[in-house]
């Protein structure tokens, strides 16, 4: 069982989470009748994830979780943003509703009556209330992710250039309907649970999420401190705390305006498809770099093969680290060896 009191060391930037995870048995995947019925439905869900809790080794500080999920950034959707099922997601920026900057811009008012909202809340209660597992907070998407799907991403570019001023009042709207989903998803958890996490697995007693813009990589440092850093510093100052997901080395230009936002936490990495891994000697000065600034460094996937080297290189103050090993038994000596070099 994962200790609070080791998350709550990480979270005052002064210890290390610690999760190992591995298959622990063999099982199949129900398969839906319909996407529908993936998405959606209650009791398939449930099942599912019994099913692969209950064949799954948690070691260290690992969470039995799955965060509720009805598709990445879903309050494009509670806004009224057309979407689409897929096998392995939820699209919705296939049909972006703000069609023009020149017509009246829409109002973007938080509302309760989308379908997908109501059933994003069922499932939260529902799925907590009926299981041992901890769930954790939907994917709501971060500001400038949800206004790409509302406006679709190439319009949007062309937009900070030719209707700055529009989309700063877009901006303004989006985080304050995001602040009350927040709200509504998270009062819930946290009285559920007595603490809560998200699509990360990471604990906390207090109200907490990750903040993101993967359209950020399409544009300069300067748009970035212009457009995306003060909705960034609004939305952290929001929450009791607060994480930024950097996603890939296409974000890194931005690296220092984020490291200037005092409310945010820390920073989870993600190398990106095709480059090195989290664990490679590439990334350690990024990692010193983060760590200087007194921000926590959280790392998901990173690889258990290079796991060891990389713990011996960075602080151990403030540091998540979640690895998933191919059996139980390679599980259970990494993390062996991993507790020599953190001193437990």
């Amino acid at each position: 069982m994962f200790k609070k009191e080791n998350y709550s060391a990480f979270w005052e930037n002064e210890g290390t989470c610690f999760c190992v995870e591995a298959p622990d048995g063999a099982y199949e995947n129900p398969v839906p009748d319909s996407l529908e019925q993936l998405w959606f439905d209650n009791e398939f869900i449930l099942n599912k994830s019994r099913l692969c809790v209950k064949n799954r080794y948690y070691g260290g500080d690992a969470l039995p979780y799955f965060s509720v999920n009805t598709g990445p950034g879903v309050i494009a959707a509670f806004l009224g943003n057309p979407y689409k099922l897929a096998a392995d997601t939820v699209w919705f920026d296939t049909d972006p509703m703000i069609k023009s900057m020149e017509d009246e811009l829409p109002a973007l008012t938080y509302s309760k009556d989308t379908e997908i909202y109501k059933k994003t809340m069922e499932l939260t209660e529902y799925l907590s209330s009926n299981s041992d597992i901890i769930w954790g907070l939907p994917d709501l998407g971060g500001g400038y992710d949800i206004l790409a799907s509302l406006r679709g991403s190439e319009n949007l570019l062309y937009d900070l250039y030719d209707y700055p001023e529009q989309i700063h009042t877009l901006m303004k709207r989006v985080v304050a309907a995001w602040k009350l989903y927040y709200e509504d998803f998270s009062s819930y958890l946290l009285k559920y649970y007595g603490g809560m996490t998200t699509w990360m697995p990471i604990w906390n007693d207090k109200r907490w999420a990750p903040l993101q813009c993967d359209f950020c990589a399409m544009i300069s440092p300067d748009s970035f401190r212009d457009f995306v850093a003060p909705y960034l510093a609004d939305e952290a100052a929001f929450l009791d705390n607060a994480v930024y997901h950097l996603d890939g080395p296409g974000e890194l230009p931005h690296l220092d305006y984020l490291l200037d936002i005092d409310k945010i936490n820390a920073i989870q990495w993600t190398p990106g498809a095709g480059d090195e891994g989290m664990c490679s000697p590439k990334w350690f000065d990024l990692y010193k770099k983060i760590q200087s600034k007194n921000k926590g460094l959280i790392l998901l996937e990173a690889e258990p093969d290079s796991l060891l080297p990389l713990l011996e290189n960075v602080s151990h103050k403030g540091l998540y680290v979640r690895t998933i090993c191919e059996t139980k038994d390679q599980a259970l000596a990494l993390e062996r060896e991993a507790n020599k070099i953190l001193g437990r």
